[in-house]
């Protein structure tokens, strides 16, 4: 292990690719509503729940709809399938760039101490969304997460922390307000997506692969019957539907 994932990670569990890139996309959608860029801590030691815990002196909480904007943007970023660039650049040449170019007005330091022994950095950086010095593993993209659910907040005013937690759920399954205390979803799956907007499909059970083979299987026959278009433009518009299928279904796989 490098000095600085030594220095960073201070003996701490070792965080999951998985959730860890989840944190840098709700990182840059907390920056966009709220203006909070700089980090406090962050928790991303299992495969489908984190923390995010920024600085925020503001004496108001966020509203309902900041917090719904939040995660719709998380989820945005999650369906534009961004890379995830990682890359090793000498300190002082990371601290210049970045001094003058911040990503999303986000520096690449947060309240995680660096020492100044440590002389080469690794940044993870999403394209005009986050940038952060983090030496730990992340997926290759941002689609491959599945889907982002902010299930609540804790405000610490006298700290001037504002802390998020979440969880990270299949795509699709993430928008709307949480359930009704009391209420429960245990063993419903999401509707599938519908391909070119057609009549709702019937849903799939994405921890089943016979269920998500056979939904991926009527998205192109239907399709294929229309007869309406050529096996590239078929490849064009079926493609970002079966791919989030199947990241639903690893998804599920991390879960269990």
């Amino acid at each position: 292990m490098s000095a600085e994932a030594k220095a960073q990670q201070g003996g701490k569990k070792k965080k999951e690719p998985i959730t860890d890139t989840a944190v840098h996309i709700l990182k840059g959608a907390v920056v966009k509503v709220l203006r909070a860029p700089l980090t406090v801590t962050v928790e991303c030691q299992t495969k489908t729940k984190g923390r995010l815990t920024v600085e925020y002196d503001s004496p108001v909480p966020p509203t309902d709809e900041q917090m719904k904007e939040i995660e719709a943007l998380c989820n945005q970023k999650i369906r534009e399938n961004l890379p995830i660039k990682s890359t090793t650049i000498g300190r002082s040449e990371a601290e210049s760039h970045y001094r003058a170019h911040p990503v999303n007005d986000t520096y690449i330091y947060d309240k995680f101490p660096v020492p100044d022994t440590v002389t080469e950095l690794t940044l993870i950086e999403i394209e005009n969304w986050n940038v952060n010095c983090c030496p730990s593993s992340h997926l290759a993209t941002t689609g491959e997460v599945g889907g982002i659910k902010v299930t609540h907040f804790n405000h610490r005013e006298k700290k001037k922390e504002l802390e998020f937690a979440f969880e990270i759920v299949p795509g699709g399954a993430a928008s709307g307000p949480s359930a009704p205390a009391g209420s429960s979803s245990k063993g419903k799956a999401p509707a599938a997506p519908t391909a070119g907007g057609s009549k709702q499909a019937p849903s799939v059970r994405y921890d089943d692969v016979i269920s998500v083979t056979d939904r991926i299987l009527s998205l192109v026959l239907s399709e294929k019957a229309k007869g309406k278009d050529t096996d590239d433009v078929l490849k064009t518009k079926l493609h970002p539907e079966i791919e989030t299928i199947l990241t639903a279904l690893k998804n599920s796989a991390y879960s269990t």
